[in-house]
């Protein structure tokens, strides 16, 4: 199958892929932190305070989500039934969405909501916005894949997962921690 020869061609030559994985995600972290000064303007001459909060959030998705992916809570879709009652649609919904999962599902939730409306205020080009969308519904996809059905991630794909993640921080501190543009008047 092409999914397996491409994993495993991507195992073979590790740190290639390891690097284009990081850059994928730094591409798209650096993209995102620009949009964000392109649509706040005033961030510039707070470059190191927001550049480090962004950090900070982004390292704790990729912390949180890395470890939901490394062993993620399995949904049996045989096991739901119809529900009779609202509070049992509520709790078939907080299981399929993994909202049920305690504290730190709730921050990680709560984070990923976050940057999704970060990233929904960004100013991006077209190209852009289609680049962020479309790697990011392919790693949701792979997600998904971990959560329904029988996909069970490797070392090296959380690796892979974790290297993406950590780029996306990487890349949006490098972009966003750029100060007010030097005049020369100083």
């Amino acid at each position: 199958m092409i999914g397996e020869d491409l994993l495993a061609l991507a195992e073979e030559r590790y740190l290639e892929s390891f690097a284009v994985v990081f850059l994928v995600g730094a591409l798209q972290g650096g993209m995102l932190a620009r949009g964000v000064r392109r649509r706040f303007p005033s961030l510039r001459s707070h470059a190191r305070a927001a550049s480090a909060i962004m950090l900070i959030l982004l390292l704790a998705n990729a912390t949180l989500s890395a470890l939901r992916f490394a062993a993620p809570e399995r949904v049996d879709l045989a096991g739901l039934s119809m529900p009779s009652t609202p509070d049992e649609l509520a709790g078939i919904a907080a299981r399929v969405l993994g909202i049920d999962g305690g504290f730190w599902s709730t921050v990680a939730i709560l984070i990923t909501v976050t940057l999704m409306l970060i990233s929904r205020a960004a100013e991006l080009p077209a190209i852009a916005r289609y680049f962020v969308l479309a790697i990011s519904v392919m790693t949701f996809l792979v997600a998904l894949a971990a959560r329904f059905a029988g996909y069970v991630p490797t070392e090296f794909h959380v690796a892979m997962y974790s290297l993406y993640h950590v780029g996306i921080a990487a890349g949006a501190f490098l972009v966003m921690r750029r100060g007010p543009p030097r005049t020369g008047l100083e």
